[in-house]
């Protein structure tokens, strides 16, 4: 399982949106219905057709899209924002989340790079092309850019827990378990990472130690506790190397 840091823009500006720019009416009855998110993009249309380049006004559409799970015109909007301000960082991270969405890996990345040239420290982008280069199968890559993200914030827990999946995909397990040390330090909470650092004591054969992390995921997580609980026996019986489960 991938921690996933993708930022909910489209949620905030539907907020927006929804405040202003939409009255809601009523038949005399009171029983007349109105599709709000409609209603929404109808406004924004009719405020393009005013004045095309707006970008603020096909920014909102494109988040607008996005909370519809419309991507392509979603991608479209997004595109007339960067016609327009061809240095807008923000709409070009958008817009490789909602590459991402519909997996053209290779445009989500062309959008991430975009994103670090205008803004060379942005974390949010870094941990995003890391997602994305993992999604690639791409595990070198996305060990660099999950590391770029901890030097930019070291208490970032999501990047030590993603940096730990990817090390554990090229099998460098003692590099997965000391990122998974680290994303349980800084969040001791976290069932998923404790799960994953569980398994990657398995993995080097540790019992003792996926023992207690197994006695800590009963009270987080008794699903993950239950899984562990198989590869724990697996590991009595064949002295085996189990792979890391993605869900």
């Amino acid at each position: 399982m991938v921690y996933d840091p993708y930022k909910n823009t489209a949620l905030l500006f539907f907020v927006i949106l929804l405040m202003a720019l939409c009255t809601l009416t009523a038949s005399a009855d009171g029983a007349h219905e109105i599709n709000d998110t409609d209603m929404m993009i109808e406004s924004l249309q009719k405020q393009l057709q005013r004045n095309p380049n707006d970008q603020d006004v096909h920014f909102m559409l494109g988040t607008a899209y996005d909370d519809l799970g419309r991507y392509e015109e979603a991608i479209a909007s997004y595109k007339e924002v960067l016609r327009i301000n061809p240095t807008d960082a923000f709409t070009y991270f958008n817009l490789g989340i909602v590459y991402g969405k519909l997996s053209r890996h290779g445009d989500a990345l062309g959008a991430y790079r975009k994103v670090i040239a205008l803004n060379p420290d942005d974390k949010d982008a870094y941990f995003n092309l890391g997602i994305t280069y993992g999604n690639m199968g791409r595990h070198e890559e996305a060990i660099q850019a999950y590391k770029k993200v901890i030097r930019l914030n070291p208490g970032e827990a999501g990047a030590f827990l993603n940096l730990g999946m990817s090390h554990a995909a090229l099998d460098n397990n003692k590099s997965a378990l000391h990122a998974f040390r680290k994303a349980v330090e800084l969040q001791p909470d976290s069932a998923i990472a404790r799960y994953d650092l569980a398994i990657t004591y398995i993995r080097l054969k540790d019992k003792e130690s996926a023992l207690k992390e197994y006695a800590i995921l009963r009270e987080l997580s008794p699903q993950l506790a239950e899984k562990l609980q198989g590869s724990l026996a697996d590991l009595e019986k064949q002295k085996g190397v189990l792979s890391i489960p993605k869900e």
